[in-house]
């Protein structure tokens, strides 16, 4: 798995994209109908592997986009609270920063040390925390 950095890719990554790009090129265009099974199986397997049905797993162009339609993609009322570390990146957190317009509540968790333990972050929850990241 990619580390949502700048990484090398696994062979086995690099050999799959080689093959996906060598199926564009020479053997169709649209790869979108034959696609689907593949990405069917994904979801299949990563529901297994978290516990979850395949239905309930989407993809996303990165953590990024995928946080940015978690924030806008719920119901917040003012009052929320939401559960933060300040060692995060910070497009990873901006999209619930954005959330104070509509009166939800930010909490921190301070690192120290370079470390978050599970003890920071009870110390910060309340009855209804909407989320933790």
């Amino acid at each position: 798995m990619n580390h949502a950095a700048v990484s090398p890719l696994s062979r086995r990554v690099s050999e799959a994209v080689a093959q996906y790009l060598h199926r564009c090129a020479i053997e169709e265009i649209d790869t979108y109908l034959s696609s689907l099974p593949i990405a069917a199986k994904t979801k299949s397997n990563l529901g297994s592997l978290i516990d979850a049905p395949a239905a309930r797993i989407a993809f996303a162009g990165n953590t990024s986009d995928g946080l940015n339609v978690l924030a806008s993609g719920l119901e917040w009322h003012a009052g929320d609270r939401i559960i933060l570390n300040d060692s995060e990146f910070p497009s990873n957190i901006v999209p619930f920063i954005n959330l104070k317009r509509y009166g939800v509540e930010i909490d921190v968790v301070k690192t120290r040390q370079r470390e978050i333990t599970a003890e920071r972050i009870e110390e910060l929850i309340t009855p209804d925390p909407a989320c933790l990241s």
